[in-house]
């Protein structure tokens, strides 16, 4: 996991790291995109918006830190 992302409150990232273990993850999806079919963890996580993938080196990120591997922020890698 990266250094914290300065554009994302500290108790957002503990809340996304949180959520990536919560019992109720599977609850949360199905409540949140009714419609969607089967999902599998990695899909869930992205779409709940818990991870994010960094656009420059497709590393996966827990939303609220920099990426893992280049250190951009998640604006920087988009932007």
């Amino acid at each position: 996991m990266g250094e914290a992302d300065p554009d994302f409150d500290p108790a957002d990232r503990i809340t996304h790291h949180a959520l990536l273990t919560d019992v109720d993850l599977l609850r949360r999806f199905r409540r949140r995109f009714p419609d969607r079919g089967h999902a599998g963890y990695d899909e869930m996580v992205r779409l709940l918006g818990y991870v994010w993938d960094c656009a420059s080196d497709g590393t996966a990120n827990v939303t609220g830190h920099r990426c893992g591997r280049c250190g951009r922020t998640r604006a920087e890698a988009f932007g």
